[in-house]
């Protein structure tokens, strides 16, 4: 993540890969009592630059088709954050489709701290959850098995779709 001032970060897209001479520099704790880099590593944070120079777009990481996907799950994790508190649509969208980037550092930090942040990252897990859900919903509107499978199969490709065929999402969609 690069926060950058507001004339630079209107030259940039959010996948842009840039080039620049900058010093790196790494939180640390304040001698005043105030922890700064616990708080910004907690966060997902673990340095600043300075004195940034020559900063220059090298090459756009992401095609039109990526694109056209981000925009989706973009506004799947919108609509999430909109029908629920904002805390609960991002936990939501990185638990249904790996956009943790909204997720609070808070969070993260407790998923860590207890053993379990790999529940985080996109799994079969979430696909067979997704897929068990959507099967037993099928089955109370009484669709016939045949057609049960095409769905889910449908479902289980547009799964893959949406989280940018991800090699564990894909292994246990396959």
């Amino acid at each position: 993540i690069l926060y950058t001032d507001r004339d630079t970060a209107k030259s940039l897209s959010e996948y842009d890969i840039i080039e620049l001479t900058a010093d790196l520099r790494a939180f640390t704790n304040d001698p005043d009592g105030f922890s700064g880099k616990s708080y910004y590593v907690s966060r997902g944070i673990s340095g600043y630059i300075e004195n940034a120079e020559n900063v220059t777009v090298i090459a756009n990481k992401i095609d039109k088709y990526d694109r056209f996907m981000e925009n989706i799950r973009l506004k799947l994790s919108n609509t999430l954050k909109k029908r629920t508190d904002y805390h609960t649509g991002a936990f939501l969208s990185a638990l249904i489709i790996g956009q943790r980037d909204e997720l609070d550092g808070n969070t993260r930090l407790n998923f860590s701290r207890i053993g379990i942040s790999h529940v985080l990252a996109l799994s079969g897990m979430h696909l067979a959850i997704l897929s068990i859900a959507l099967t037993k919903l099928l089955m109370l509107l009484r669709v016939n098995k045949k057609l049960r499978i095409g769905f889910i199969s449908l479902f289980t490709f547009a799964y893959m779709l949406l989280t940018g065929f991800s090699p564990s999402v894909v292994r246990a969609g396959v």
